[in-house]
């Protein structure tokens, strides 16, 4: 086998002394640049790296750099100059989503399809889940719960199955018209349980006073306990004023 390849590689240099060889490189990305020193012995090669790349070029083959981005190869060696082509291949092999690197000329890529960005549907200051149930993703809206989202979905005649990357734009316009139309939610019923607090820290009953230090005011025992309350009683006293 051997020699039969040594016989093979030396029918095509003498054919190649004839006609001589052609492989040409071309560079896909922002920044990557190729040049020669002045006597053709060093390649160098600028591939986003910190480093320049330095290869040196054998005597069989010559290398020209017409263009910053493709590189030309010609000898009489098919073998020494092809090799030659994939060592400056492999120091920047083309990427498989993007197809940035080192490749032949007019060679055929197949690149991966990337992640695709899942479109969020924003309903009401929320980003709701695309994957999940209507009836489950509503819940995520501030003041509406498991029972109002059902029949929120009742009412404008949703199957229990859909999910919300499903929905149409005409369909979310319709929810959030119902919602609003029904319930008090978002910044609105923020705005609403901010100013009954302030109300009940203005006229002084336990209730506002307990607001004020920033402690349960459902009946708990606090006196050696409550310890995440106090740790935010500061934060929580800023958020009221």
């Amino acid at each position: 086998m051997a020699r039969f390849y040594a016989k093979f590689i030396e029918k095509n240099s003498v054919k190649f002394m004839e006609a001589k060889f052609f492989c040409s490189l071309e560079r896909i990305g922002v920044g990557y640049k190729a040049s020669t020193n002045p006597q053709g012995s060093i390649l160098y090669l600028k591939l986003g790296f910190s480093h320049e790349i330095r290869l040196q070029v054998t005597s069989a083959v010559r290398v020209f750099c017409f263009k910053p981005n493709i590189i030309c190869r010609t000898g009489i060696d098919h073998q020494k100059v092809t090799q030659f082509a994939a060592s400056i291949k492999g120091c920047k092999p083309p990427e498989v989503y993007k197809g940035k690197g080192i490749q032949y000329r007019n060679e055929i890529l197949h690149k991966k399809q990337g992640k695709k960005k899942e479109i969020m549907s924003y309903i009401l200051g929320t980003n709701l889940v695309p994957n999940k149930q209507v009836e489950i993703a509503l819940t995520r809206i501030f003041g509406l719960g498991p029972r109002k989202a059902i029949q929120v979905c009742a009412q404008l005649g949703f199957n229990d199955n859909i999910k919300v990357n499903k929905l149409t734009k005409y369909q979310i316009d319709r929810i959030l018209k119902r919602i609003s139309q029904n319930s008090l939610v978002d910044s609105e019923l923020t705005r609403v349980i901010q100013r009954d607090i302030k109300q009940l820290m203005s006229i002084g009953c336990y209730r506002g006073f307990r607001h004020n230090a920033g402690l349960p005011l459902r009946g708990q025992r606090t006196h050696t306990n409550a310890k995440t309350c106090r740790k935010f009683r500061n934060v929580s006293i800023n958020q009221l004023r």
